[in-house]
């Protein structure tokens, strides 16, 4: 997932996106504990590029709304992937794995479903699932 982070943001602004060097970090807790961070060179490379600041996760319990299609659910993990839209206020629009409590939210959702959920600020877990358009 982090790697998609940096490629699609590469994709982003009027840039050329065949050879450049954008740095790279990782939010994901378990990947910034052990440093995941460095430069990510695209074809030949270039001069060094941020990537889009993405908000930094609040200390609050703020729900956050988002709606997406679900790519797929990982029930004895507790996680779903799922490709969404900007999540105002909380991130730009990626494909994200994230981690759902409790993970009964997960019991009949299927890859394809259009979802609208909301996440909780302080854990970035999703805390409810609602389906807006099932493909079953």
């Amino acid at each position: 997932m982090c790697l998609t982070l940096a490629q699609r943001s590469a994709k982003i602004g009027d840039v050329n996106a065949d050879n450049m060097t954008l740095f790279l970090h990782c939010p994901i807790p378990a990947h910034d504990k052990v440093g995941m961070m460095g430069k990510l060179v695209v074809g030949k490379g270039g001069e060094l590029k941020a990537a889009p600041q993405l908000t930094t996760l609040s200390k609050n319990r703020k729900p956050y709304q988002g709606v997406g299609t679900v790519v797929a659910t990982t029930p004895r993990a507790g996680r779903l992937i799922v490709n969404h839209g900007d999540i105002t206020g909380f991130m730009a629009a990626m494909e994200m794995s994230f981690p759902v409590t409790p993970p009964s939210l997960l019991n009949g959702l299927n890859a394809g479903d259009k979802i609208r959920f909301s996440i909780d600020g302080a854990s970035s877990a999703i805390v409810s699932i609602e389906v807006i358009e099932s493909v079953k």
